[in-house]
């Protein structure tokens, strides 16, 4: 975890930043597994090593304030759950510091991925900033597929397997709860009208041999929204075996 996401204050949580984390669609899919939360009702039997990490997540009330509380909630002396879980460990010599050692200073100059920089304490700090900022523009390297390495490199306790877009995931899990919903009133309802509900646009793709109908669009329609519930079906299953998406 190259940043460590902030969610608005503690009392008083923001819902959109907290739906753009990732790991809140984590937590929120573990939470929707019932053999999970059966089990955190018995002390994590079943799921022991998940439940010694994760704890338990059950919760009342507003889930983006419980998903704070949990994401917050110290769990040793150094760390919260959310650092514990997720955060990447430090690198030693990896950091950026002052340089106070004859010694550092010129092991830094030898270290090809170092860079030794001089600054003038007396000049003015809009200078100062834009050197600094050429000087990087100049010596670090694109960050062109920076999220796809670190999810492949990471060394955090748990990471995700993959890229993903909270967007998309919160679509996934809007018509997963949609359709639970419609169903435990005893009103189901087809994909389409799910979509509707939802608010979920479907752009149609230009197709040479088929004529677009509202049959046709219906049909691109339903595909879609089986396609999000699937995976949210999936990323539910998984979160219970500590893993996501």
């Amino acid at each position: 975890m190259s940043q460590y996401p902030t969610f608005g204050s503690y009392k008083n949580p923001v819902p959109f930043k907290v739906e753009a984390s990732a790991y809140y669609w984590w937590w929120y899919a573990l939470t929707l597994n019932a053999d999970y939360m059966n089990a955190c009702k018995h002390g994590g039997v079943g799921f022991e090593q998940v439940y010694a990490d994760f704890g338990d997540i059950g919760y009342e009330g507003e889930r983006h304030f419980a998903f704070c509380s949990w994401w917050r909630e110290r769990v040793n002396t150094l760390e919260t759950r959310g650092a514990y879980l997720f955060a990447e460990p430090a690198l030693p010599g990896k950091s950026v510091a002052i340089v106070t050692d004859v010694q550092v200073a010129r092991e830094a100059m030898a270290d090809p991925n170092r860079l030794l920089v001089s600054i003038p304490l007396d000049a003015q700090r809009k200078h100062i900033e834009w050197r600094l900022n050429n000087i990087l523009k100049q010596n670090l390297k694109p960050e062109t597929g920076r999220l796809i390495r670190s999810v492949k490199k990471s060394q955090a306790q748990y990471s995700m397997h993959k890229p993903v877009v909270p967007a998309a995931l919160k679509k996934c899990f809007d018509l997963y709860d949609a359709k639970q919903h419609s169903a435990s009133c005893g009103k189901p309802i087809g994909n389409f009208e799910l979509a509707k509900l939802v608010g979920i646009k479907v752009k149609e793709r230009d197709k040479e041999d088929e004529i677009n109908t509202v049959e046709n669009y219906r049909r691109t329609v339903s595909a879609t929204v089986s396609r999000y519930i699937r995976q949210a079906e999936n990323m539910i299953e998984n979160a219970a075996c500590g893993q996501f998406p």
